[in-house]
């Protein structure tokens, strides 16, 4: 992964969580619903990065940043490390999942529902369709790569929109 750069990766990241929050507030809206978001602190992570709550229920979201799948067209999910450990996807007690891929200045989200997705990833006969690899700190995580028509074909997520996020 020669792109790898820590700061960078976490300066997108917040990029992604902010471009998050604005779509979540706004498709409430939209409903007429107000929503408050609150960004989960490291306690709290293995819900997600982020809290939504609304009038009569919350839900935790994690959100993904996949600059690679612009250049790749898949998107990378980490699924568990060396030791065997499910990280990631495969662990996250999130209620959804929100993949942020760059495209030029504007932004597609692949919107999951966590249990459907995790179910599809770890189906034996679907991990044999796709590539695995080894990345991110010292080799030490699994990702699968999924191809982007392939989610869309399939349903895996419930959503994809193209955002203007006008930068």
């Amino acid at each position: 992964m020669g792109h790898y750069s820590f700061l960078r990766d976490l300066e997108e990241s917040k990029i992604a969580v902010e471009l998050v929050k604005t779509y979540i507030i706004d498709e409430h809206k939209k409903e007429g619903v107000v929503a408050e978001i609150e960004e989960l602190g490291r306690a709290r992570q293995i819900e997600g990065d982020i809290e939504v709550t609304l009038p009569d229920r919350k839900y935790t979201i994690e959100i993904k940043y996949d600059i690679m799948a612009q250049k790749t067209n898949n998107l990378c999910f980490e699924t568990n490390n060396k030791k065997g450990k499910l990280t990631g996807i495969s662990s996250t007690q999130s209620h959804k999942v929100i993949y942020v891929v760059p495209d030029k200045k504007n932004f597609y989200l692949y919107l999951f529902e966590t249990e459907k997705l995790q179910k599809y990833l770890l189906d034996n006969d679907n991990k044999s369709r796709f590539r695995s690899v080894w990345g991110g700190d010292r080799w030490s995580t699994e990702m699968t790569l999924v191809p982007r028509e392939t989610i869309i074909k399939e349903k895996i997520n419930y959503k994809v929109e193209y955002i203007n996020a006008g930068i």
